[in-house]
């Protein structure tokens, strides 16, 4: 009999030894000096509206009062695969990703007394008299100040002891870097266990690095804190870069080790200060001479020498797992796939691959979950799946994860590690999916993930907020420091990204099923998600049986990540669940940015549906926008800041005003059945003025100055026949009608302007097939595939004086069925192409906000895409 659990039993493996022994928001608003000003676009004239268009309209108002600060950011936060976010600006420099994470932690800087330092973050070991005379002997004097390069050696030969470090070894590593990291980031030194200390290749190796170590020449201008204000943030360009770069330095830390802080030491000069971080903030000591004093230095490292792992920053629940280990093998002997047998279909083999994809270029480790009622619980994992970018946080890295708790039933599962905000609002996420799954009020939800197990890793809490407590809590200030508490999560099904969807006509469908499920939540349950975004809504390729006994996997969508969910009657009247709002910040509602207090309402996470079905839809479908990286940076990523507040960009609320969405080249965005050509662009011929200017130049005499130096407009471009337009550009315009009067109904316009849009029926081309999914969803709805004869207006014109209309439009996006129908109505058509999908349209080179490239799960069977003499980037992905 087929496995209908979805979750392929293991292979025979070894007998079980134990694993290897342990020896190992996103971006603040930023300050006010780079502020964008806020501009909305002009009104598009009539007639010019052929693209996703629900309505044309003015210009309309901004709102000019500020709010208070926006925890969700423009900087992109989640990565998959070990690459990449939502957003797509061009690789930034150096500089560019120093900044993003100096920023990450603006606001979140404490200074501490050494002493004070010393007591509450590294004690004196109880078995050993520390030797304050031998380390008062210690003799930095031969540490040249300049140039830089010149301190590596003489520091690491001042500290490298066997009595001061007996099991560690500095190394200086500042020209080579990690080979296996994916980054050209290198660190001037650091501290490794002596078996992994890269003495001999100089390599700086951030798995294994437990002290980073930074050198700088100047005790002022490099000094990367100002202890003499209350808030230590540097002022100066230089000083505010070395902040970013050993932030960025600590990132990497955290991003390849499993950590509940870890510590720095800067020297700049003859100066030296000692840094912890955490996922709350940073406390660094104050400033000392280590020259003149050798013992604060020497100190700290003599302690810090006899430190265990869990006072070092380790997270001793997960336990590398080594080459040749049992955990190891039984690890390896998944790359084997299963072999299929006919009568038995093999059910929830994308989990295998999945798994086996993280076992490549990565640490594995062995986690235990600490769930209260279970007890202990065993997983293995390869490398992240999913990994939140920056430092501060909850730092959520995700797992596709073999259970080894029971030996004799082993199953694949998702594992979620992160570090949830503590706060007596906030329940932890594995509640919230208890009660979505409960059979009580009104039975479980649809298309939610089932829990398995979950609980909070004991002792494992940021301590930064603790400092900021003890330092300022008497003087009524409210703490800006969140309190972070380490917490793990596990649910039985393992998905696939939502961009694996195979045509956009199944991309529709798994709409519908997030939408049972937000609707299910909400009456049910009186839950609203307040968190859709693309990492948040999976396709899970679901075990169901049919009419004749035999087992099929037939593709949902789950709507996943609950951690944000919050209570319909949650009374605000007493404050928020927590100091500022969090978030995916590409696809909150554009209200809910514009307000960053504002309340999230069902009307914010439907419009976040709404952006979110457009951000697969421009990477994935053939368009008129020949610049995607743009789109997104302006569309998705865009913000305009006042007052040191992040707000909505003018790209989104502008499509949602003016019910329009526009290209960068300010041309209706438009949706086509194959690719279209990009126009031809005439170069323009220099005007005869400036080509004077030029002789006059070139002869070398002065030139004086030109009375037009610009040359003469280009001419028009030659623009091609477009192909057939899209199905989806109608659902578009539809969804836009909608949002375009929630709007018009917050902010009245002053006069409106007609659109119509119209999507051609394409006979000739391959219809979508009925798939298992698709007859479901028609089936549930009662709908049969709809002849579509073509479409007249999606909206019709708005007069102001139709405010009736207005608001029946608008009741729409609060309504599930309205919705719901909507979608369906659409899915049933019957001109939908089986073959759309193209390959990603984000460039590989373009970037995140916070530096890092695209997603690299982007990537997927070039065979299934029309350009199909193209081969996949990558070996060994699944097909979509």
């Amino acid at each position: 009999m087929a496995d209908t659990t979805g979750l392929p039993t293991a292979p025979p493996a070894p007998t079980e030894e134990p694993a290897a022994v342990l020896h190992i928001p996103p971006p603040r608003t930023p300050s006010p000096n780079g502020a964008r000003e806020l501009r909305v676009d002009p009104p598009v004239p009539s007639g010019q509206q052929s693209g996703l268009s629900g309505i044309t309209q003015g210009a309309l108002p901004v709102p000019s009062q500020p709010f208070s600060p926006n925890d969700a950011s423009p900087a992109g936060n989640k990565t998959y695969h070990r690459s990449g976010t939502y957003a797509s600006i061009q690789q930034p420099p150096v500089e560019e990703k120093r900044r993003k994470a100096r920023l990450s932690m603006d606001g979140k800087l404490l200074i501490m007394e050494y002493a004070e330092f010393m007591e509450w973050f590294v004690p004196a070991p109880e078995d050993e008299v520390e030797p304050t005379e031998r380390l008062s002997s210690l003799d930095f004097q031969s540490i040249a100040v300049t140039p830089e390069s010149d301190m590596y050696g003489p520091l690491m030969s001042a500290l490298n002891h066997s009595w001061l470090f007996p099991h560690d070894r500095c190394v200086a590593t500042p020209h080579k870097r990690d080979p296996e990291s994916g980054t050209s980031e290198k660190i001037d030194g650091g501290l490794y266990p002596v078996q992994h200390a890269p003495e001999n290749t100089q390599e700086t190796r951030w798995s294994y690095i437990e002290l980073s170590i930074e050198c700088k020449t100047k005790d002022v201008q490099h000094d990367p804190f100002d202890e003499a204000k209350d808030v230590p943030e540097p002022v100066s360009d230089v000083r505010r870069s070395i902040l970013g770069q050993i932030m960025t330095y600590s990132i990497l830390v955290f991003d390849n080790q499993h950590r509940t802080h870890h510590y720095t030491l800067i020297i700049f000069g003859d100066m030296a200060r000692i840094i912890r971080w955490d996922r709350s903030g940073v406390v660094a000591t104050k400033k000392f001479n280590y020259v003149q004093d050798p013992l604060m230095l020497a100190q700290f490292l003599w302690r810090f020498a006899r430190m265990s792992p869990t006072q070092r920053g380790h997270d001793t629940t997960a336990v590398r797992v080594l080459p040749g280990s049992a955990d190891y093998k039984i690890m390896q002997a998944y790359k084997t796939a299963p072999k299929a047998i006919p009568s038995k279909p093999i059910i929830g083999d994308h989990a295998r691959q999945l798994f086996v994809e993280s076992l490549d270029g990565g640490q594995c480790w062995r986690i235990r979950v600490d769930d209260v009622e279970k007890g202990p619980q065993y997983y293995l994992v390869g490398k992240p799946h999913t990994q939140a970018s920056g430092l501060a946080g909850r730092g959520t890295r995700t797992y596709v994860a073999l259970d080894v708790t029971h030996r004799t039933r082993r199953t694949f599962a998702y594992l979620k590690d992160a570090w949830r905000v503590a706060h007596l609002k906030i329940d932890q996420e594995g509640k919230i999916l208890q009660e979505l799954n409960s059979a009580d009020k009104g039975g479980p939800v649809s298309n939610v993930p089932t829990l398995r197990c979950h609980g909070d890793v004991e002792g494992q809490v940021t301590a930064s907020q603790d400092v900021w407590e003890m330092k300022f809590g008497g003087q009524g200030l409210e703490c800006p420091l969140k309190t972070h508490r380490h917490y793990r999560l596990v649910v039985n099904e393992v998905g696939l990204p939502l961009n694996r969807f195979k045509n956009a006509c199944e991309l529709v469908g798994l709409f519908v099923f997030c939408l049972e499920a937000h609707g299910e939540a909400y009456k049910r349950k009186g839950l609203i998600h307040r968190d859709i975004s693309a990492g948040n809504i999976l396709i899970y390729p679901k075990p169901m049986q049919t009419p004749g006994g035999q087992v099929r996997e037939v593709r949902v969508a789950l709507l996943a990540d609950w951690e944000l969910a919050k209570r319909v009657d949650d009374d605000d009247d007493n404050g928020p669940r927590q100091p500022d709002r969090t978030g995916t910040w590409q696809f909150l509602s554009a209200n809910a940015l514009s307000h960053p207090s504002k309340r999230i309402m069902v009307q914010d996470d439907m419009e976040s549906l709404f952006h979110l079905l457009l951000y697969q839809a421009i990477r994935y479908l053939p368009h008129n926008c020949f610049d995607v990286g743009r789109f997104i940076e302006e569309y998705f990523d865009g913000y305009a800041e006042l007052n040191g507040t992040y707000l909505v960009g003018e790209k989104k609320m502008n499509a949602m005003w003016n019910g329009l969405v526009m290209t960068p080249i300010s041309e209706p965005l438009k949706f086509y059945l194959s690719e279209p050509t990009p126009p031809v662009i005439i170069p323009a011929k220099p005007s005869t003025i400036h080509e004077d200017a030029q002789k006059v130049s070139t002869a070398g005499l002065p030139a004086a100055p030109a009375a037009n130096t610009n040359p003469a407009p280009s001419a028009p471009p030659v623009l091609p026949e477009n192909p057939p337009l899209h199905p989806i550009n109608d659902l578009f315009a539809e969804l836009l009608s909608i949002l375009h009067a929630h709007y018009r109904l917050n902010v009245p316009l002053s006069k409106t302007l007609a659109g119509n849009t119209k999507t051609q029926s394409i006979k000739q081309q391959a219809k979508v097939e009925l798939s298992d999914s698709r007859a479901m969803l028609l089936e549930k709805y009662k709908r049969a595939e709809a002849k579509v004869q073509g479409q007249g207006d999606a909206t019709p014109a708005i007069a102001p004086e139709e405010r009736a209309r207005l608001e029946a439009l608008a009741s729409k996006l609060a309504s599930y069925q309205a919705l719901t129908d909507i979608f369906m109505d659409q899915y049933a058509r019957d001109d939908w192409p089986e073959v759309d999908k193209v390959l990603d349209k984000l460039p590989e080179k373009y970037a995140g906000r916070n530096g890092k490239k695209r997603p690299a799960d982007a990537t997927w069977q070039a065979s299934d895409a029309q350009s199909k003499h193209k081969r996949s980037r990558t070996s060994g992905k699944l097909p979509v």
